[in-house]
């Protein structure tokens, strides 16, 4: 992705000044489109859109890391924190488990 940005400069000046969290918003309002099976699964599949979008933003060189990371969390807290809590945390929505069988936690989106 890095060497098609770094190829067109109006994309890399359009990515240096435009990139706002209004724009991360309406990428987000684009992918998170289409209805699922249930509920759950919506938000599921919501979330793991912000991870997948933001991980991929903050590794484009003309997005500062920052800023993507920050907007993604932004996100997160606004548009699914409640349900998120509602469900028994990160805890509770989406369990990982460790290299070694650990369950992973992580902080609550209060």
């Amino acid at each position: 992705m890095n060497q098609k940005i770094q190829q067109n400069e109006e994309l890399q000046q359009l990515l240096q000044g435009a990139f706002s969290y209004s724009l991360f918003q309406r990428l987000m309002a684009a992918l998170q489109g289409a209805p699922p099976a249930s509920e759950a699964r919506l938000r599921k599949e919501q979330i793991a859109w912000v991870f997948e979008v933001t991980d991929r933003l903050s590794t484009i060189d003309q997005i500062p890391k920052r800023r993507a990371l920050s907007f993604g969390s932004r996100f997160l807290r606004q548009n699914h924190s409640d349900w998120v809590q509602q469900h028994g945390g990160w805890e509770g929505v989406l369990p990982v488990k460790g290299e070694h069988g650990l369950t992973c936690t992580s902080t609550d989106l209060s």
